[in-house]
């Protein structure tokens, strides 16, 4: 048995090595990714001339200066030294402007000043460090190529990748977004067929609009044979979770979000009727806690910037089975509080101030976070979700807005908008369990021909007399948008023919929508239990299991309380 082991290592070994002696030479996502790195390499120089718009710096080509790169103008001050011993420690240096190299010489450059007012004897520079940036595919991007891509830009070490919920293949689209999230630069990678060849362009913006390169390369068929073979043998190892926690057994929603507008995404879980913030790491720290109030079921939980202020904010929707009134309110104002009555439903706007969660925005009705917009929609006792769908505008206070003019039968937690060459389209998960998609007209042009495994949150509205049935309402499962493409879960009952035993296992399902066609991918398989819930946080993905029968036989062993939930991470890269 050891031979065996001791064989099969060496003949990986080989083939590793072999691959790489193949592979390094012609490896076009290192060098797409390089070429965007050398575009902010850290210099620095000397404004040595100014004339109108056009400056000189005494750093060239010798030094890594290529055109198209942009330096930030510093201006020395006052001198600063030692509180105690007086020694001279350096002058104090202020930001006065910005560059754009037009013209590059081995040892010196012409610049434009972009803005401020540069003067000769200004410092020009490049820092270190990471830099946020947008990484954006359009849906023509084979997903294996894409992730090679975009896990070789995470590699350089250098940027921080900033997610975003554009799906449209739109670069201005993805410029406003850019604009709002304060990126450096953006990449917007494109895939097409030219004569048989699969081509990979690469473009790369500033958030203003100039773009500042531009490559095409011929991805080899054999490279594609390699990475589509790579990406279905990754896929089946990947799960093997990074981290594991143990949560409460009432914790039945997660999410994710920069709530406190410092770039970093909080973990938010509804555990019973109380909303908790935690700090994501090796170990889950509490940061914000808020109970919300005499309401009976949480039954959907988002979080996004919905007024994009830079911080997220915290929607939560819950029935109300028992001791109706009115939403208890912390805020100070703006905000609409409705009166909630029995056997109803509420919509509540949590945010961060002052290092607190607070009541935004409470009303009557369903709400929904999605691509950083609130979109409402009644309640009704007599059919559960009534009337449009509409998007809340937010002036002095949320208000209605304008109707969506979605497929009839489609409420507010079924659906995801998204476009394909400047059409809208719908992706839609209906009450029997199939997806579908509809154009904007509300013609269904696809369908899955297998049905997701089945749902979790089911209401039933008892007949108003004896000759009448009862009819039932729906909470569907999230639909998360990642680099263009769509996640959603898919459960695998214990017994088909006996959907009431539960769930053995799910998986997450990645869908890419290109016009018409939609390429489907398993995620993530064969997480054993019953998957609630799932979000994804920039290159990780945390999954909400609950153990089969609702028992961790383990923690029985161990003496342990068994009444426990897993929240498994694990990479998506």
């Amino acid at each position: 048995m050891k031979r065996i082991v001791i064989l099969i290592t060496l003949i990986m070994c080989i083939g590793v090595n072999s691959f790489a002696d193949k592979t390094e030479k012609k490896d076009i996502f290192s060098d797409f990714a390089d070429d965007a790195v050398s575009y902010f390499a850290p210099v620095s120089g000397t404004v040595t001339g100014v004339k109108g718009d056009i400056a000189e710096i005494g750093i060239g080509r010798s030094e890594g200066i290529r055109k198209g790169m942009r330096l930030k103008v510093f201006r020395e001050g006052e001198e600063f030294r030692h509180p105690v011993t007086g020694e001279f420690l350096g002058k104090i240096e202020s930001e006065s402007g910005s560059v754009e190299v037009v013209d590059v010489e081995e040892k010196e450059s012409s610049v434009k000043v972009l803005s401020g007012d540069i003067k000769a004897g200004d410092r020009v520079r490049i820092s270190s460090g990471t830099l946020p940036i947008f990484f954006y595919q359009t849906r023509s991007v084979d997903w294996a190529v894409g992730d090679a891509l975009y896990r070789k830009f995470k590699d350089t070490g250098r940027f921080q990748i900033v997610e975003t919920g554009v799906d449209k293949d739109d670069v201005g689209v993805m410029l406003n977004e850019a604009e709002k999230h304060k990126v450096v630069y953006c990449v917007f990678v494109e895939q097409r067929k030219i004569e048989g060849h699969e081509m990979l362009e690469v473009s790369l913006y500033y958030p203003d609009g100039t773009r500042f390169y531009k490559r095409a390369r011929r991805i080899s068929d054999e490279k594609m044979k390699e990475l589509k073979f790579g990406y279905s043998f990754l896929k089946k190892v990947e799960t093997s979770f990074q981290l594991s926690y143990e949560v409460p057994s009432s914790t039945d929603f997660i999410s994710s979000c920069d709530l406190n507008g410092d770039g970093s995404r909080e973990l938010v879980m509804a555990i019973d009727t109380d909303i908790e913030v935690f700090k994501f790491g090796v170990t889950l720290k509490l940061l914000y806690f808020r109970n919300t109030g005499r309401l009976n079921e949480i039954v959907a939980l988002g979080c996004q910037d919905i007024d994009n202020d830079g911080k997220a904010e915290i929607v939560v929707t819950s029935v109300v089975e028992s001791g109706g009134g009115d939403v208890a309110d912390d805020s100070t104002s703006g905000v609409n509080v409705s009166r909630v009555s029995d056997n109803s439903v509420v919509s509540e706007v949590f945010g961060l101030k002052n290092g607190a969660l607070i009541t935004k925005y409470t009303t009557a009705g369903f709400m929904r976070a999605v691509k950083q917009k609130l979109y409402y929609q009644a309640f009704s006792r007599n059919e559960g979700y009534s009337g449009d769908v509409y998007i809340m505008n937010k002036g002095d206070k949320w208000e209605k807005g304008e109707a969506l003019k979605l497929p009839a039968g489609v409420n507010i937690y079924d659906f995801m908008p998204f476009r394909v060459k400047d059409s809208d389209y719908y992706l839609v998960v209906d009450d029997s369990g199939y997806i579908d998609i509809f154009n904007s007209e509300g013609l269904r042009t696809w369908r899955r021909k297998e049905k997701l495994g089945g749902f979790l949150r089911e209401y039933t509205i008892p007949g108003q007399a004896i000759t009448m049935q009862s009819t039932k309402w729906y909470v569907k499962d999230r639909i998360v948008p990642y680099h263009g493409r769509f996640l959603v879960i898919n459960r695998n009952p214990v017994a088909r023919n006996a959907m009431g035993l539960g769930f053995s296992s799910g998986e997450i399902l990645g869908l890419a929508v290109n016009g018409l066609s939609v390429n489907e991918k398993k995620i993530l398989k064969d997480i054993g239990g019953t998957l609630l819930d799932f979000t994804v946080m920039d290159d990780r993905i945390a999954v909400l299991v609950r153990p089969f029968l609702g028992i961790k036989m383990g923690n029985i062993l161990k003496g342990e309380n068994p009444f426990k939930r897993n929240l498994y991470v694990f990479s998506l890269q």
